[in-house]
């Protein structure tokens, strides 16, 4: 079966980089322990690959082909092998990253690297996300995963890091959140408006209620008084008609007061009712008198029974001001 061109770079590669990191001198027994440790080395990693045929060469290709960079090092940290993706994301060829200083120059923080470097030596899996560098300096987020490659006898051989660049996930991510505030201004914008707008219709209301009671008050006042003196004055029948729907149409305005005087004590006679109307307009007993078509000692007869029904007999609050409380009420 013929081997994938990679399986050679690979050997090569590794077979090279464990003569440099142990050669002293021109001894010739360096030599010999590097080619058979590189033997060991390819015969327990990428014999796991090959032993299974068809499968072990789609398997390594998909090691090159994946988008994720893989790395290899040996249990030194020395760096020696790696993937396209790897050389994509990180700019260095495996001699170029191991001459720059191996895989730690990859790393932003040299605290992450020992943290990192240690726990893989130690047989654990590392998984976390952390700023890396490239050749040029750039520095980007990367999702990593690191594990120990182990022999058959459990020994760690090497070191294996896979690395995702989330950088377009993170930007995603800065721009959702940048979405969010403005989302939050926004609602808490249209939740301040909508309090404002329910502040301005209460106001309109209230403008409103208070607009139609001194309509209501200034017609009791200024107009109501002037119609029934007229009526009692006036012998034209035709005119009291009129004088009559207009007393009528007026009377309704004051439906509310009357409405609110009556519910609070149901015994009112309807002469006490209409006195009160009167008094709450400022009339006096004698203009009460003469309104009514009564004698003043009439009208004081009710302005006392009204406050004994209402509750003032034994208190010095003011019998007209207690009536136009009446008309203030919604």
């Amino acid at each position: 079966m013929a081997l994938d061109p990679a399986y050679g770079v690979f050997k090569q590669s590794l077979f090279d980089s464990l003569l440099e990191a142990s050669r002293n001198g021109h001894d010739p027994s360096v030599e010999q322990w590097a080619r058979k440790r590189t033997d060991e080395i390819v015969s327990c990693f990428w014999g796991q690959f090959l032993k299974n045929g068809d499968l072990g060469l789609a398997v390594m290709k998909g090691f090159n082909s994946t988008s994720d960079a893989i790395g290899i090092s040996d249990p030194l940290g020395r760096h020696y092998f790696q993937n396209p993706a790897f050389t994509e994301m990180f700019g260095y060829t495996a001699q170029e990253m191991e001459a720059a200083g191996g895989p730690r120059v990859a790393y932003h923080s040299e605290k992450v690297f020992r943290e990192v470097f240690d726990a893989t030596m130690a047989g654990r899996s590392w998984s976390g996300e952390l700023d890396m560098v490239a050749k040029g300096g750039r520095v980007f987020p990367v999702s990593l995963r690191t594990d120990a490659i182990l022999d058959p006898a459990g020994r760690i051989e090497g070191l294996i890091g896979v690395h995702r660049d989330i950088s377009l996930r993170r930007e995603t991510e800065r721009r959702l959140r940048e979405k969010e505030v403005e989302v939050s201004i926004k609602s808490r914008e249209l939740m301040e408006v909508n309090e404002a707008l329910k502040s301005i219709v209460a106001q309109v209301k209230e403008d409103r209620k208070n607009f139609e009671k001194r309509i209501a008050a200034n017609m009791g006042d200024f107009v109501l008084p002037y119609v029934r003196r007229m009526k009692d004055v006036t012998t034209d029948p035709d005119l009291v008609v009129f004088l009559n729907v207009i007393e009528d149409n007026l009377s309704q305005l004051f439906a509310p007061f009357m409405e609110r005087l009556t519910t609070s004590r149901a015994s009112l006679t309807p002469r006490e009712i209409e006195v009160a109307n009167l008094v709450r307009t400022g009339a006096t007993s004698r203009d009460i008198a003469k309104l009514l078509n009564i004698s003043k000692r009439a009208v004081e007869f009710h302005r006392d029974s009204l406050r004994t029904k209402l509750g003032l007999k034994k208190s010095k609050k003011n019998l007209r001001a207690y009536l136009s409380s009446f008309s203030n009420q919604g």
